[in-house]
């Protein structure tokens, strides 16, 4: 009989810690994530610099499985009586900032991009690409990397050499984006040629921001599910030239700044019409 009691004892203990630990998930933790998911989308928290590590680089060869997250619309608040575009009042700190070499490097890659796809100087943009640059080719940055692959294979027809410089590239950067074009009923669109576009990555200087660190991208093909992927700075950025097809129309989505947690950043742009010109 004192066995039974004993038993009918533990076996009520063990039953009212399952209660305990179930009330305590469902009462607590459940409503603390949701709570967190709120803050996120509604903007009370911090997508750049508050979950973000120290890592660096990707394997282009597993680009697939990169572990993409929607970017998300976010601003930077300019305070009246500042001189646009280059000056304005920011509304939280930021890590990101860079010194006059590294931005003379990117002034000279994006001068390259350029001259190559904008006003269509062959030569001139590989010879700037190429031989604009002091640096050892390992202490280059990862956009002059990504650029230079670009110029390789098309002018100096080294699709090795430019294999090697894009996965370098990826290697280099601390963050990249995803961009996925897709039709309206959200088939992807395939082997499209995407106009150049730059994208603006903002500094914190004396408390403004500085959007004088613009990385203006080469032509890009989409692969076979419509995507095309950017090496970026880990920063707040926004479009300066949006992505284009020629002839097509292409809703992104995204007016001016954005943000993504982790270290890389998803956006869908859909192409409304497709009505291609010749």
């Amino acid at each position: 009989m004192g066995d039974e009691n004993s038993q009918q004892e533990v076996r009520g203990l063990v039953s009212g810690k399952k209660v305990f630990l179930l009330t305590l998930l469902v009462c607590v933790v459940v409503p603390f994530m949701g709570v967190g998911v709120a803050l996120w989308y509604a903007g009370g928290l911090v997508g750049v610099s508050a979950e973000k590590t120290e890592e660096v680089g990707f394997a282009w060869g597993s680009r697939r499985s990169w572990p993409a997250l929607p970017v998300k619309q976010t601003k930077i608040e300019y305070k009246p009586g500042h001189k646009p575009p280059f000056e304005g009042r920011v509304r939280r700190n930021l890590d990101f900032s860079i010194n006059a070499d590294d931005l003379a490097e990117i002034k000279n890659s994006s001068q390259a991009v350029m001259d190559f796809f904008v006003s269509r100087q062959d030569e001139a943009a590989y010879s700037t690409a190429m031989n604009g640059i002091e640096k050892e080719p390992e202490q280059r940055l990862f956009y002059t990397d990504y650029v230079q692959s670009h110029l390789v294979q098309l002018v100096g027809n080294d699709d090795e050499l430019g294999d090697r410089l894009r996965k370098r590239a990826f290697e280099k950067a601390p963050a990249a984006i995803v961009l996925r074009f897709v039709d309206a009923s959200g088939r992807p669109v395939a082997g499209e040629t995407i106009e150049p576009i730059e994208i603006v990555c903002a500094q914190v200087s004396n408390r403004v921001v500085d959007q004088g660190v613009r990385l203006l991208y080469p032509a890009e093909k989409t692969d076979e599910n419509g995507y095309i992927y950017l090496p970026v700075y880990d920063t707040v950025l926004r479009f300066s030239r949006r992505p284009e097809i020629k002839g097509v129309k292409v809703d992104l989505g995204i007016v001016r700044w954005f943000e993504f947690p982790g270290r890389v950043g998803l956006l869908e742009a859909t192409v409304t019409r497709l009505d291609k010109v010749g």
